[in-house]
This record gives structure tokens, C-alpha cells and sequence, in this order.
């Protein structure tokens, strides 16, 4: 018998996806699923990108945190490529058909941050949204949407709002680029 120390031996799952911010942001249904089947979640990532799940509802690990033994069994899922693939479908929908899931919900991501206001990066947005506008994929633009509008709402609403992108697109006013 082991000690009380040792964790129930549970299935691994590798989600590898090594992209932007808000491709790795969108892995947390894919996440969430095989959390919700019993399996021990890791997410391969970019360093920069683990911190977006130090305080999730669920441990999702980083692959060092795994017995590499253990990873040597594990199950990877790539992610990489898989909305590219199929630029004019819902990217949702795209990275569960890459895991293989037909029965999970496609639903926006949800992420749980916490703010120490006594730490100095935390001071600067206690609530945000970002906004990622741009024009580089066809299929993907959204038309006729008043983006000062939306971000005039949030700035009413106490927000900080953050506009990300690459490709071409107008920092609606009152965003920070």
C-alpha cells in the first residue's frame, strides 16, 4: 500500500498547443472535457502562457510537472494547425474535432485570475476584456459591428480594454494597443 502522499494514478492527456495567446485562451474547453473524464490535464504551451491557468478551477499541469515516465504514456492531443486547417469554420468547433470530442460542449473559455493588489503588475486591470480585431483570415471578419461603441460600453462598464492583432485593424477608441 502507498502512502496518503501519492495521487490516485489517473490517465494523462496532452494538450499541445504552441500558438498566440488567444489560440492557447480557447484550449480551456478542450481542457475541461478531459478534466471532466477523469484525466490528469497537461498543457504544453509557451512559458509565457502558463500563468493563464495557475488559478484554475481544476490543476492543469505543465508538462515538467509530470514523472516523464508518466508522460512517456500519455495521450497528446495537437492542437497546432487545427483551426488553420479549416479557416472558415468556428475554431471551437475545429479544435474538438482535432481532439476527437463529439459529445463535449463547445463553449467560451473560462479562466480563473486572481489579483493581488499588493503586487504592482495586478494594480494595472483588475477587470479587462480583450479584443482581437483584425483582418488577416478570410471568413473570419465580423462586419458592421460599431467597436467604439462596444468599447465605450466596457469603459463605462469599469473595464480596461485591450486590442490585440497583427493584421491589419483600428485601435477602436479607448483601447489599449
Amino acid at each position: 500500500r502507498h502512502g496518503y502522499f501519492h495521487e490516485p494514478y489517473k490517465e494523462i492527456v496532452v494538450i499541445k498547443r504552441t500558438a498566440s495567446l488567444g489560440d492557447v485562451v480557447q484550449t480551456e474547453g478542450i481542457l475541461h472535457y478531459f478534466h471532466q473524464k477523469g484525466y490528469r490535464v497537461v498543457l504544453d504551451t509557451l512559458p509565457q502562457f502558463y500563468n493563464l491557468f495557475l488559478f484554475h478551477y481544476f490543476k492543469v499541469y505543465r508538462p515538467d510537472e509530470i514523472d516523464p515516465r508518466l508522460m512517456q504514456k500519455a495521450r497528446v492531443i495537437s492542437l497546432d494547425m487545427a483551426y488553420e486547417s479549416q479557416p472558415e469554420q468556428l475554431h471551437l468547433l475545429s479544435y474538438f474535432e482535432m481532439a476527437g470530442i463529439q459529445d463535449g460542449e463547445i463553449r467560451n473559455p473560462k479562466l480563473t485570475l486572481q489579483f493581488n493588489p499588493k503586487v504592482p503588475e495586478y494594480k494595472l486591470f483588475k477587470k479587462y476584456c480583450v479584443l482581437h480585431i483584425d483582418q488577416r483570415q478570410a471568413g473570419r471578419s465580423i462586419f458592421g459591428v460599431n467597436w467604439d461603441k462596444v468599447v465605450a460600453y466596457l469603459l463605462e462598464e469599469g473595464y480596461t480594454v485591450i486590442q490585440i492583432g497583427q493584421g491589419k485593424h483600428e485601435v477602436p477608441k479607448g483601447a489599449v494597443e
